[in-house]
This record gives structure tokens, sequence and C-alpha cells, in this order.
């Protein structure tokens, strides 16, 4: 089975990507989704967050408030270093879930499975599980329309966002691949297709 990784900025537009993977059975891993389950309760992914960010992260039901350590990571002093130790502490719970249902997709017998993972190149462990990586990319203005609609934020957070990621070209030059995600499904299709033709994956 190959493992393909996903990745790119934010806004970008990978979960059009991966609504075609699923289209031809390949099926995609969402680490954000992962993310967003092991933190929505008390869990040790979560007292470790505590810890390196504060008490104030927790909300009243004893889940992760997003919002809160956004403005911390995003917005905070220090961004760098606060974005790495976000990256460094859930990496390793979200890697021990994805990995157990890799298992259940080579198992399965499936050909491909797609990691979805905006962080991916902050991961060693998730670096080294790929095949291969392919990278979305869209220009910057469509990002921050998607992210404002996406997460009901203002323009000026959803820039922040932007500027604390790395840029368009420090996806190209680590990705095998690279798609824009600007132009017509079809053209997307025929990229990917040529990308599966390359790394012999048959659909």
């Amino acid at each position: 089975m190959k493992i393909i990784g996903l990745t790119g900025p934010s806004g970008a537009g990978k979960s059009t990507l991966c609504e075609k993977f699923e289209d031809w059975d390949i099926p995609c891993i969402n680490t954000d989704e992962i993310y967003h389950d092991i933190t929505s309760k008390p869990s040790p992914c979560l007292d470790e967050l505590c810890e390196k960010f504060g008490p104030s992260i927790i909300n009243e039901n004893g889940a992760l408030d997003r919002v809160a350590l956004a403005k911390i990571v995003f917005e905070g002093e220090n961004k760098e270093k606060n974005l790495a130790n976000l990256n460094v502490t859930t990496h390793k719970y979200v890697w021990e879930e994805t990995n157990r249902i890799l298992t259940k997709y080579m198992d399965e017998g499936k050909v491909a499975a797609v990691i979805d993972a905006p962080a991916l190149f902050s991961s060693k462990i998730f670096i080294g599980a790929c095949d291969f990586i392919i990278s979305v990319l869209c220009d910057k203005e469509t990002r921050i329309e998607r992210i404002m609609k996406r997460d009901n934020i203002s323009r000026e957070k959803a820039l922040a966002r932007i500027n604390a990621q790395p840029s368009d070209e420090f996806f190209i030059e680590n990705s095998d691949y690279y798609i824009t995600n600007c132009g017509t499904k079809n053209e997307m299709n025929e990229k990917l297709l040529s990308i599966f033709e390359e790394e012999e994956i048959h659909i």
C-alpha cells in the first residue's frame, strides 16, 4: 500500500483533493479530525498542552478552547516557538491513531491511503511514513476568503494564520509534487492521474 502525504497551507483546498481520492477508493486520514477528537475531552494530549500553554486553553467542559490556543500560537509573542511546541506535543498522539488506521487499511488491501496533514513537514514521523508527498497551493486572496468562511473569523485573523505558515516556495521545495487548486477540477484530476501513473498506483 502506498502512503501519500497531503499537505499545504491553510485554505489551499486540500479537502477538494481528498474528495477525489475517496471517489477513487483511496481513503484519507484527516489528522485535523484526529487532533480535534483527542482534544475534545480530557486526555493525555490535553494535559500536556495545558502544561505548556496554561489552563486558559481549557474550557468549562474540560475540552480544548481552540480560540484561546490559536490566539497564543498565531497572535502572541514567540509565535514560531509556540507553534513548534504545539506541533511537537500533538504529533505523537495524532500519529498513534493515524498508524492504527493505516494498519487497518493495509489489512483491507487498499492500494493507497492519504495522510492529510497541514503540518506534515514539522513531523519527522509523518514524513518518514510517506512514500511521496503532494502539496496543494493556491493564491493568497482565495485562501483568505476560504479561511474566513470556513472558520467564521475576520480577514485580519485569517491573514495572521497565513503569515504564520511557510511560504509556497517552502512547500514546493519539500514536496515530491505540487498541485495548484485554483483552476478547474478537470485540471486537478489530470494532474493527480499523472502522479498516480508515475508512482504506479492503479485505480
